[in-house]
C-alpha cells in the first residue's frame, strides 16, 4: 500500500508542476519564403516546411512536411518570420531567431546560419516583433523600434549600405504602437493612427506618393488615419483602419491592391487607395503578392497572386478584388506565406492551402492545394513533456507487488 500512495503523490505532482508550468498564450501563425511558422498556448513553437537554413529550428536541416517542435525555447508570446528565417518573443521581453543568417538576420551579432534558437544582443524590454526578407524590426514597450539586418534598401533607417549583426534604433520614431515588415520596407503605427514608413520605395509601396527607389528616415503615408492594423508584402502595403475598411498601396501586378484596377508588371499606387468590397475587417495579412483579410463573423477573404491557389477558392486565377476562401468558418487567426496561406479556426485546429513544393502547407505532402485543408496541429492543446526518471522517483510498480 504504501507503493501506491507514494506512486500517487509522485504523479500528482508531476500532472500538477505540468499544469502550472505555463501561462496560456494567444496561439499565432506565420510564414516566410518557404516555411511555417506556429505558436501554441502552451508557449511552444512549431515549424514545417524548407529548412537549408535551420529555419524550422529542430536543430537539424532537413525539410518537414509535417510540423516539428522548435527546440530548447519556450515561455514564447509572437512568432514571426523573414524570408528563411525566424523570430520568437519571449514573456521575458527577450527575442530569439534562427535560420538563415547571412545579412545578420538573427542580430546575434555573427554570420553564422543557425538551426536552433539564438538569443537576439542586446534586446530587453520588447513587445512585438516582425521579419522582413533579410532583416528584423522589434518594438520597446517605450515605443522606440529597433532594426537588424540587410540595409541595401535603408530598411534599418539608415544611409549607406551596410549590414548590422545586431540591433540598432530608428532614432527618428518614438511613441510607435505597432510595427510590421515588408520584403524591403518597413511599417509603423503612431499612436495617433498614423502610418510611417521606411525602405525601398521603387513601387511606390512607402505610400508616401514617391516613387524613389529608397528613403533611409521614416516618412508619413499620404491620407491615412485611424490605422489598427498594417502589414507589408514583396512591394506593397496594406493596413486595416478602425472602422473596419482595409486600405492599400504599391504594385499591383497580380491585382494585390484590391481596388479592381488594371494588373500589370509597371501598375502601382503611391498612395493608399479602398480595397474593394470589404467591411467589418478585424485582421489582415500578406507575405509576398497575395493578402489575407479576416471578418468578425469568422470568414477569410483574399485577394492578389493565385498561381499556387494561396486564395483558396478552388482556382489558379488571380484577383484584384477580395472573394472568399472555401469553406472557412470560426478563423480566428491568418497569415500569409510566399505562395500559400494559414488559418486557425476557433478550436485551435490548422488550415493550409496553396503552394506546398517543400511541405509548406504541413499536411504530410508535397501537393499543391487551392481549398484549405486541415494539418495535423491544434495550438491550443498542451504539449506536455516527458518526464524525466531522477534518483528519488519511487520504484515501479508491477502488477501483483501490493
Amino acid at each position: 500500500m504504501f507503493y501506491c500512495w507514494a506512486v500517487f503523490i509522485f504523479l500528482s505532482t508531476v500532472f500538477t508542476t505540468y499544469s502550472t508550468a505555463w501561462a496560456s498564450v494567444t496561439p499565432k501563425i506565420a510564414g516566410g519564403f518557404t516555411h511555417s511558422v506556429a505558436l501554441k498556448s502552451d508557449g511552444t513553437v512549431w515549424a514545417w516546411g524548407y529548412n537549408n537554413y535551420g529555419a524550422l529550428g529542430d536543430g537539424s536541416n532537413t525539410d518537414r512536411n509535417t510540423p516539428v517542435q522548435v527546440i530548447n525555447i519556450s515561455n514564447v508570446t509572437a512568432v514571426a518570420c523573414g524570408a528563411y528565417h525566424s523570430l520568437a518573443l519571449k514573456s521575458d521581453g527577450t527575442v530569439w531567431a534562427w535560420g538563415y543568417n547571412h545579412y545578420g538576420e538573427l542580430g546575434d551579432g555573427s554570420g553564422s546560419h543557425k538551426n536552433s534558437p539564438v538569443q537576439t544582443s542586446d534586446l530587453t524590454g520588447v513587445s512585438a516583433i516582425d521579419g522582413g526578407d533579410s532583416h528584423g524590426i522589434a518594438l520597446k514597450s517605450d515605443g522606440t523600434v529597433w532594426v537588424w539586418g540587410d540595409n541595401l534598401y535603408r530598411q534599418l533607417g539608415k544611409d549607406g549600405y551596410f549590414q548590422s549583426h545586431v540591433p540598432i534604433q530608428v532614432s527618428t520614431l518614438s511613441g510607435i504602437t505597432s510595427i510590421a515588415g515588408g520584403s524591403q520596407h518597413n511599417l509603423c503605427i503612431k499612436s495617433d493612427g498614423t502610418v510611417w514608413t521606411w525602405g525601398r520605395n521603387d513601387f511606390g509601396q512607402l505610400g508616401d506618393g514617391s516613387t524613389s527607389t529608397y528613403k533611409s528616415a521614416p516618412a508619413q503615408v499620404s491620407n491615412i488615419y485611424n490605422v489598427t492594423a498594417i502589414t507589408g508584402g514583396y512591394f506593397h502595403s496594406i493596413a486595416l483602419k478602425s472602422d473596419g475598411t482595409v486600405w492599400a498601396w504599391g504594385r499591383n501586378d497580380y491585382g494585390q491592391l484590391g481596388d479592381g484596377g488594371t494588373i500589370g508588371y509597371s501598375e502601382y499606387k503611391a498612395a493608399p487607395v479602398q480595397v474593394s468590397n470589404l467591411t467589418g475587417i478585424i485582421a489582415i495579412s500578406c507575405r509576398r503578392d497575395h493578402n489575407l483579410a479576416l471578418k468578425s463573423d469568422g470568414t477569410v477573404w483574399a485577394w492578389g497572386a493565385n498561381g499556387s491557389g494561396q486564395l483558396g477558392d478552388g482556382t489558379t486565377t488571380n484577383r484584384n478584388t477580395p472573394i472568399q476562401v472555401n469553406g472557412l468558418n470560426s478563423i480566428s487567426t491568418i497569415a500569409c506565406g510566399g505562395s500559400w496561406s494559414l488559418a486557425m479556426k476557433s478550436d485551435g485546429t490548422v488550415w493550409a492551402w496553396g503552394g506546398n513544393y517543400y511541405g509548406y502547407l504541413g499536411d504530410g505532402t508535397t501537393t499543391s492545394r487551392n481549398t484549405p485543408v486541415q494539418i495535423n496541429l491544434n495550438l491550443t492543446q498542451i504539449t506536455t513533456p516527458t518526464p524525466t526518471p531522477t534518483p528519488s522517483q519511487p520504484p515501479s510498480v508491477t502488477t501483483g507487488s501490493v
